[in-house]
Formats: structure tokens, C-alpha cells, sequence
């Protein structure tokens, strides 16, 4: 379940850009899918209200169709789980925000729309759990060490933050070993080097997401 992590001084369409492709792209079926989100409390009604109206626009359909924004799940085993577990923390106090049942298409494919869910705590069943499917789990945070040790608790392939404040990227991403890959806009070939000895110049750091292996930190 990896997490993304937005500070109230991101770069708002960046960061709605980034989250919509990371969990509806291929339909959520990734290993890296972003499907857990921590949203600053003073961003947060402004920022789900956007994401909302991108999300209640993406087109479901046919793979081979023109216009076609997002495909069908991989079986209807996948689609009867991803239901059952949002079920499950509809009754433990989450909320649906945008999508939540199967599609009216799905006589023709396993089709479920890209979904918003408002959830309390990240021990509901859609936050938990990975579903493999269009499914966002959005969550408020207050200060940075809450959110912090939140995503330390849970396993992830990928953590993302999205943040100008530089330093936030050393405390989220130390003392965890590995690679990371620093790129500019504009420039084909990023510098790397150890998270252990990461020194950063440009203060306008908006992106750092990384995995147990690496980090990609992407400055504008």
C-alpha cells in the first residue's frame, strides 16, 4: 500500500496530476500504485474537492477505444474482493466520496470506476489492504511527525511526498539505505548517489518518492 504524503506547500497541480495517474492509471493494477493518501488538514477539503471532479471525469471503457481514460480490472474475483472490502469499511465509518460501485458497463467487462473513500485511520479495510483496483484511500494529517510514523508503520514498494520544503526529505527518508536519483526538469539524465550522504541546493524540491531500493527526488 504505498503511501503519498501532501504538505500544504505543494504545488497543488502537480500533486492532483501525480495522484490521478499514480492510482487510477491501469486501473489501479500496479504494485507502486499511490492508494493511500495523507492530506495537510489545511489543504484537505480544498484539495479532495479537486480530486473528486478530476476523478468523477475519468471515462471508463473498451482498451481499444479512442476515448477511453481507464480499463477494466483483471477478473471478476479482483472485482467481487475490491466490493466486499469496501463493504467492509463502509461499515466501519469510511465514506465514499466519488465512485464506489461497479459500473453499469460491467456486463460488458469487470469495470469498476476510479473511487474516493474517506476513511478515519488507515485500519480500514481499503487502506489496509491491498485491492489492486481504482481505489483511493484519503486520510488528514496534521503535523509532519504524525503522518510520519503513520506511513512507517505499513510495508510499501513506494512513498512519495509532496513538499518545496527541502528538509521534510531527509527527516521522511532517513536513515533508510539504498540509491536515490535527483532530476531537474528539463535534464535526460538524473545524478545519483547514497541517501546517506543526500545533500540537496535547489529548495524548490517538489517530489521525493521513494521505495526500499531507491529514491526519485524531482526538482522544478
Amino acid at each position: 500500500k504505498s503511501p503519498v504524503v501532501v504538505f500544504d506547500d505543494a504545488d497543488q497541480e502537480n500533486a492532483l496530476n501525480g495522484i490521478t495517474a499514480g492510482i487510477f492509471g491501469a486501473s489501479g493494477q500496479s504494485c507502486i500504485a499511490g492508494s493511500r493518501l495523507y492530506l495537510q488538514s489545511n489543504i484537505y477539503d480544498e484539495f479532495l474537492k479537486k480530486l473528486i471532479s478530476k476523478a468523477e471525469k475519468i471515462k471508463l471503457g473498451g482498451p481499444m477505444e479512442k476515448d477511453t481514460q481507464m480499463g477494466p480490472l483483471n477478473s471478476f474475483k479482483q472485482l467481487e474482493n475490491i466490493e466486499k472490502n469496501i463493504k467492509a469499511t463502509l461499515e466501519q465509518g469510511g465514506k465514499i466520496k466519488c465512485g464506489g460501485k461497479r459500473s453499469s458497463i460491467s456486463n460488458k467487462g469487470y469495470y469498476f470506476p476510479a473511487t474516493i473513500i474517506e476513511c478515519k485511520n488507515h485500519n480500514l479495510p481499503v487502506a489496509e489492504n491491498e485491492l489492486f483496483g481504482p481505489i483511493l484511500s484519503v486520510m488528514k494529517f496534521d503535523k509532519e511527525d504524525e503522518v510520519d510514523w503513520r506511513i512507517r508503520r505499513q510495508c510499501a514498494q513506494k512513498r512519495t511526498a509532496l513538499t518545496r520544503h527541502r528538509p521534510m526529505i531527509k527527516k521522511f527518508y532517513t536513515p533508510i539505505g539504498g540509491r536515490f536519483f535527483l532530476r531537474r526538469r528539463g535534464c535526460s539524465k538524473p545524478a545519483t548517489g547514497t541517501l546517506k550522504n543526500i545533500s540537496l541546493s535547489n529548495d524548490k524540491t517538489v517530489l521525493c518518492a521513494l521505495n526500499s531500493f531507491s529514491a526519485t527526488i524531482v526538482c522544478r
